[in-house]
């Protein structure tokens, strides 16, 4: 669950979209929820960003490849939004190439459903990555907001699922400082 979709929950916006407070002539319920959700969402700082992108890409035996770019993305993000809650993999499970079939399994079923919770998934794609594509795909069905960082830009996961597709870091860090995701509209 999102941070919109836990706002609406917690709050009880059930009950305000079956009330007739308002006055229908200048506001429909969408509009006086959209507003009230946004206003509350900027208030708490409850974005949730979620980290995917390449760990094994097409690696034939149990390494990974590097890891830095996480780290980077985690800094440009709580760079503009200090409060944001960022959900990285790779510090959940940093020993998941190592997993067991049963604990590998359970470990990639859990971060395709945390993936689903977030607000936007940032997807870091130098390469192909088959779980990549799952949790954009997970993320992208829950509502999620998609900016993907790859040279891929025509590789159909990327080019039909993201919001904004970045060809280079720099390119994101910049989106980012420039409060780029709040322009993103909601609806697709």
């Amino acid at each position: 669950m999102n941070s919109r979709a836990r706002v609406t929950e917690s709050l009880g916006f059930r009950y305000l979209l079956s009330a007739y407070w308002w006055d229908e002539a200048r506001f429909s319920a969408a509009d006086v929820v959209e507003s009230l959700l946004d206003h509350h969402l900027e208030l708490e700082g409850l974005l949730r960003f979620f980290i995917a992108g390449i760990m094994q890409g097409s690696r034939q035996d149990d390494d990974i490849c590097g890891q830095d770019y996480r780290t980077t993305i985690r800094e440009i993000i709580l760079g503009q939004y200090a409060e944001a809650e960022v959900i990285c993999p790779f510090e959940l499970y940093p020993e998941s190439p190592y997993y067991g079939p049963v604990e590998g399994k359970q470990t990639f079923l859990d971060l395709a459903n945390r993936a689903k919770e977030a607000d936007f998934l940032i997807a870091y794609l130098p390469e192909a990555s088959m779980g990549t594509a799952i949790e954009m795909w997970q993320a992208y069905g829950a509502g999620a907001r998609i900016l993907s960082i790859s040279p891929m830009a025509e590789n159909w996961v990327i080019k039909f699922l993201s919001d904004q597709v970045f060809a280079t870091m720099e390119e994101f860090a910049e989106f980012i400082a420039s409060d780029g995701p709040a322009n993103i509209s909601p609806g697709r």
